[in-house]
């Protein structure tokens, strides 16, 4: 595959991760935002408190 491909496939990919957090009843509006909403959650159990 050519770069020019991978680049058409990554702005795909990132239009579909862009649509599936709107419609998504979170307070995260970012794709940042969700990994680290999402890394903190399965973190959590192996944090040293």
């Amino acid at each position: 595959m050519t770069p020019a491909e991978y680049m058409a496939i990554g702005a795909v990919v990132v239009g579909a991760i862009e649509t599936i957090i709107a419609a998504l009843p979170i307070k995260a509006n970012s794709q940042v935002e969700l990994i680290l909403l999402i890394a903190k959650a399965l973190f959590a159990p192996y944090r040293r408190r």
